[in-house]
């Protein structure tokens, strides 16, 4: 069985499904939807405050994850959904790692893609991760 991961960043959604499903779109493919809240600024300082940003920003991560994953099930597909927190580029290479990934699957909507312009996230999976990844250039809706 081939194990998809795809790098859910909060924009791009329809563009990420259909692609992800023209791509995988056989029966023998695990699709494993991640979202990464990334870690607060330790400038932060204020536990309460800090507390009450990081409860929403999770709730707001699994609020993405369900809109994305409806979107893969009402194409017939099963998703794993999988939130968490820390680094953005870590946790994916992390549970690219842990889980065998065999390809990640990340949108970057930059207009030239290459080194210097690659976001950071996805420049950092692209030479770090053990696996394929596969970039899809992307807009984002208003863009269009």
């Amino acid at each position: 069985m081939k194990r998809v991961l795809i790098a859910c960043m909060g924009k791009y959604e329809n563009q990420l499904v259909k692609d992800t499903l023209y791509y995988f779109n056989e029966k023998n493919v695990e699709l494993n939807l991640i979202f990464i809240v990334e870690s607060l600024s330790p400038m932060l300082k204020n536990p309460i405050l800090r507390e009450e940003i990081r409860k929403e920003l999770l709730e707001e991560g699994k609020l993405i994850l369900n809109e994305v994953a409806d979107k893969f099930n009402k194409e017939g597909k099963n998703i794993n959904m999988i939130l968490r927190e820390g680094d953005p580029a870590e946790e994916i290479i992390k549970y690219a790692e842990d889980r065998n990934i065999d390809i990640i699957v990340v949108g970057s909507n930059k207009k030239t893609i290459d080194k210097h312009l690659l976001g950071s996230v996805t420049e950092d999976i692209v030479h770090s991760t053990p696996c394929t990844v596969l970039l899809l250039k992307t807009e984002l809706e208003e863009e269009k």
